[in-house]
């Protein structure tokens, strides 16, 4: 009797193990697709959050006196095109020094832009004034 309820007892923690081990690994291969999304989720709420403070910032220069609506206007949509430009082009460079001249280059591109539409850049992004 003593016998076939240790054999009963081995029995049960094999069988508990392999389902506690077997739903891990599961769970860890359904998890991946899963952080995936999340990761994916983040990535759209901090652009959406930069969009708006992009915006409030376009917002907040036209209250100012500081820019026209036809200046914030014009400004967003380069903004927009850069952008586009920008992620096009970062997704074909690899390395990290090929991403940052691509910055670089994007920033010098948008600081000429606003000189010749006589945009005061440096009011609106002042960290972008210091950017080189």
């Amino acid at each position: 009797m003593r016998k076939r309820i240790l054999i009963y007892a081995s029995a049960l923690v094999v069988a508990s193990g392999s389902v506690v081990f077997g739903a891990s690994a599961m769970a860890s291969a359904a998890s991946k697709p899963a952080t995936a999304h999340y990761d994916k989720l983040a990535k759209e709420t901090r652009h959406h959050d930069h969009k708006i403070r992009l915006h409030a910032r376009l917002n907040q220069a036209v209250r100012d006196g500081s820019i026209t609506a036809a200046q914030k206007k014009a400004l967003a949509s380069e903004l927009k095109s850069l952008a586009a430009e920008r992620k096009n082009d970062l997704s074909k460079t690899s390395s990290k020094a090929q991403r940052q001249a691509e910055r670089t280059r994007l920033s010098n591109e948008l600081k000429t832009w606003a000189q010749n539409n006589s945009l005061p850049l440096a009011k609106i992004f002042p960290k972008l004034a210091n950017f080189s």
